[in-house]
């Protein structure tokens, strides 16, 4: 099932075509430049029930900024380790950096190159909740 494609590849996920797949998950890894600066973004996605959660690493030059994300109903919640507040904003996750739910391969897009392998999955519920003890404040 592997796919390799020139820009612009496979249609962005939406959330509407996340729900046409039962449960999946997925790690990608994108690598290139952005405004100058070497790039790297890594990380996981996990969906199931309606929830859809991505787990990124970004590294732009020498910062490194781990955020993860859940979407549950009609909000995204965000926040970062080691921290107790996140935010919620109402909308849909963008999980864009991820070319396609199923399968794998490779695309080069906005200057990145990036590689994706998603599957189904059976759920593992711990992952798509919240975490404890993190106030999350609304912003537009």
């Amino acid at each position: 099932r592997s796919k390799s494609t020139a820009s612009p590849g496979p249609a962005p996920i939406t959330q509407a075509s996340a729900k046409n797949v039962p449960s999946y998950t997925g790690t990608f890894d994108a690598l290139g430049k952005t405004a100058g600066e070497h790039t790297r973004i890594r990380g996981a996605l996990f969906s199931a029930d309606g929830k859809t959660r991505l787990d990124t690493t970004t590294e732009v030059g020498n910062a490194v900024i781990e955020t993860y994300s859940l979407e549950s109903g009609n909000a995204v919640y965000t926040w970062r380790i080691n921290t107790m507040t996140g935010t919620k904003k109402f909308g849909s996750l963008d999980t864009s950096i991820v070319p396609a739910l199923e399968g794998s391969g490779s695309v080069v897009r906005n200057g990145l190159t990036i590689n994706w392998d998603c599957h189904a999955w059976i759920p593992d519920p711990k992952v798509l909740v919240l975490p404890k003890g993190v106030t999350f404040t609304v912003v537009q």
